[in-house]
């Protein structure tokens, strides 16, 4: 249930996400193509690409990076700067509910201590002394994003912040990311908190 928990934010969360592909100039034009990746043109296909319009204008958006990709038959709809090296917020949580899973099973009972509260941004409002289950806990990170959920869970699976922050970024090491790092299990501001869109995909 969990898995169909991460799944499902993914899926509203990374809808710009594209399969990995050799990078290139992070500031080239936006690309709109119906022609299928090289992994997906290298096995069977499953599923036809979806037809696409020929002659197509890029669609005019102000995010810095975008991306609009069929699963199903590996198609790149759309992309923009897929490269690019950018904060990715709330993101965050992504990794830190795969690190969470690693360490625990859904029905591990949490206490929620006063390091675990924090006032800023998306809260539970969780009180010390608390009790609550791991997947309690996963479903107020992943659902409403709330911060004092992923510090509650990353202190009590690393017993310090810091120390979570070294697993989150070992966790991106073995998913084959090169360009990601993390600061801490929130998505707060930082200029060791980034990614980019290529790299994000692989966390899916």
């Amino acid at each position: 249930m969990l898995n169909k928990i991460i799944y499902t934010i993914l899926g509203f969360g990374l809808a710009f996400l594209v399969l990995p592909h050799p990078a290139h100039d992070a500031s080239r034009q936006a690309l709109v193509s119906g022609a299928t990746t090289t992994a997906a043109q290298e096995q069977p296909a499953a599923n036809t690409a979806p037809e696409m319009a020929s002659n197509q204008p890029a669609p005019a958006l102000t995010a810095k990076a975008a991306l609009a990709f069929d699963f199903d038959s590996g198609t790149v709809l759309y992309s923009k700067n897929l490269d690019e090296r950018l904060p990715i917020a709330s993101l965050t949580k992504l990794v830190t509910a795969l690190v969470v899973l690693d360490h625990t099973k859904p029905d591990d009972v949490v206490t929620v201590t006063r390091a675990d509260q924090t006032p800023i941004g998306s809260i539970l409002g969780l009180a010390d002394g608390e009790q609550l289950t791991v997947e309690s806990l996963l479903k107020g990170l992943l659902i409403p994003s709330a911060n004092d959920a992923a510090i509650t869970l990353a202190n009590y699976v690393g017993g310090d912040l810091e120390t979570f922050r070294t697993e989150m970024n070992q966790k991106a090491q073995e998913l084959g990311l090169v360009d990601t790092q993390f600061a801490n299990p929130v998505g707060w501001d930082s200029d060791e908190n980034y990614s980019n869109t290529l790299e994000l995909v692989k966390i899916v």
